[in-house]
């Protein structure tokens, strides 16, 4: 036989090596337990060019400024110290301040235009991580270029004296503001562009009308913070507390602008607004009338605030959302009904958190108002009828249901606009005076001006005459009436879909209704 007929055995390839791994993990990666959403922004973000070019500008500006003051600190010793600190404070504050919050204008509003919101929820996601995600994420970012410049804040020491516990404060406060502000542009960013114009004009003028502006508390953090460490542990446990209701009311709304229909985030909308009052009875205890009057000022208006919002909202209760409170009877159906999507429960919630309100005022700050106890009081009763009675004229145009939010806009800024003007009206002759005393009484009997009135003439709040009393309490009584004729279908609607088979009949019933 030739060696042709012999062929050799195939070549056997080298076996790897126990020791080496078939791939190797990147070195330099996330851990393995942060949440997904916070990975896949910080991967994104920390390649933006917002990021990159902060980090990059914000050095060099530092830079040329230190050898600037070196310069002068040679010619006059002392005299650059201002300028290294109005620089050093300027650029964290419009990192903390200005930079991130911008960034959040964009954190949500890109998922929405692309479509990928969907997608997100689909992976296990819910609502609220994708949100704290994004949230965490730039706070992350905002702490990283803070660090970047920390270096700079050690090298201000050369030029003078600084307070350590003092600049640690400083910066505690704006991170905090910065956290409050992006939580805020995050829930903006998932609204409509007219939506966010409208929020920007009233924050400006909001800003405006208190005199409190950044560049003010950048340039001069002297003036603004000082102090701080010497500041009652109490004024700063309140100021925690409060920043720490109005984030999570932030971080709430921006859940639920990406939520599905059938999460009822009016439970926690609404709920977070009542925390605000718990502080009261212990400051009038321990501390004094004084401190629980600013405390009650505060959460009164965060809960006017959040009705007015929660009245612009358009909605109806779904089956899934009645009968989790009004099919198991007892105290949840009765919670239920301040708790359930719809301005019509809104109103029962805002109803009961006025009385709860007016409550307190009557207990716990009777030693500061004193005889304004009353028309205080009286004061608080009249957001009722100025929050409910738009919704309930708007109710019969059912046309206009969907430009709800822009009706109650205009009908607050008419009743504001009028009341003022009729307030102001000088009684130089008896023309103008038979005019002031007929416009009061008008005023006095519409459901927004009447708040609008009172909140005017808040420094005469004693002066109350009964006659205006007695129509503003009859003008709520009607208004009271109409709600409940209006509101009719929807009740029908949420008793029907805690029965079993109750979601045909609450179809029918909610056709009904919108006829």
């Amino acid at each position: 036989m030739s060696d042709a007929s012999f062929s050799a055995p195939p070549a056997v390839p080298a076996a790897a090596a126990p020791h080496e791994p078939a791939a190797r993990a990147p070195r330099f990666d996330f851990p393995a337990w942060l949440p997904p959403m916070l990975v896949k922004e910080l991967r994104q973000g920390l390649r933006t060019r917002a990021f990159v070019g902060a980090l990059v500008g914000f050095q060099f500006v530092m830079v040329f400024m230190l050898i600037g003051a070196f310069v002068a600190e040679m010619g006059a010793p002392g005299a650059a110290l201002g300028t290294v600190n109005a620089f050093f404070w300027g650029v964290l504050g419009g990192t903390f301040v200005v930079l991130t919050p911008l960034r959040g204008l964009a954190g949500l509003r890109g998922e929405i235009t692309g479509r990928n919101i969907d997608l997100l929820l689909l992976t296990r996601l819910s609502s609220w991580r994708v949100v704290l995600g994004k949230w965490t994420s730039l706070m992350a970012q905002a702490a990283l270029l803070a660090m970047a410049l920390l270096p700079y804040g050690v090298v201000r020491y050369f030029f003078g004296s600084v307070d350590l516990l003092d600049d640690l404060l400083v910066a505690a406060c704006l991170y905090g503001a910065c956290g409050v502000l992006t939580a805020a542009t995050l829930w903006l960013s998932a609204l409509s562009p007219f939506l966010r114009v409208v929020v920007a004009i009233g924050f400006l003028v909001v800003m405006q009308m208190s005199g409190v502006g950044f560049f003010a508390m950048a340039f001069r953090r002297g003036s603004l913070f000082r102090g701080l460490g010497s500041a009652d542990w109490l004024v700063w446990a309140l100021v925690v507390f409060d920043a720490a209701l109005v984030l999570v009311f932030c971080l709430i709304q921006a859940v639920r602008q990406i939520a599905p229909p059938s999460e009822n985030h009016a439970v926690s909308t609404r709920l977070i607004s009542l925390p605000g009052f718990i502080p009261v009875p212990l400051l009038a205890w321990f501390r004094g009338a004084d401190m629980a009057t600013g405390q009650f000022v505060f959460a009164l208006v965060a809960m006017l605030l959040m009705c007015g919002l929660e009245m612009m909202m358009r909605g109806e209760p779904m089956a899934v959302q009645a009968r989790a409170w009004t099919g198991r009877g007892g105290w949840r159906a009765l919670a239920g009904r301040a708790l359930l999507p719809g301005w019509q429960s809104a109103a029962v919630f805002a109803a009961g958190g006025i009385v709860l309100a007016g409550a307190m005022a009557l207990v716990f700050l009777r030693p500061e108002l004193g005889r304004h106890t009353f028309g205080f009081v009286w004061l608080v009763t009249q957001m009722w009828p100025a929050l409910v009675g738009p919704m309930v004229l708007l109710a019969f145009i059912p046309r206009l249901m969907r430009l709800g939010w822009l009706f109650f806009l205009a009908m607050q800024a008419v009743g504001g606009v009028l009341s003022a003007i009729i307030v102001n009206i000088h009684e130089f002759n008896e023309i103008m005076m038979w005019i002031k005393g007929v416009g009061s009484m008008v005023c006095s009997m519409l459901p927004v001006c009447s708040f609008w009135v009172d909140v005017k003439l808040m420094n005469r709040v004693s002066d109350f005459d009964a006659s205006i009393v007695m129509r503003q309490a009859l003008m709520m009584g009607v208004l009271a009436l109409l709600y409940w004729w209006k509101t009719r279908p929807y009740w029908k609607r949420v008793r029907d879909f805690a029965r079993p088979d109750g979601t045909r009949d609450a179809g029918k019933a909610g056709e009904a209704g919108r006829k």
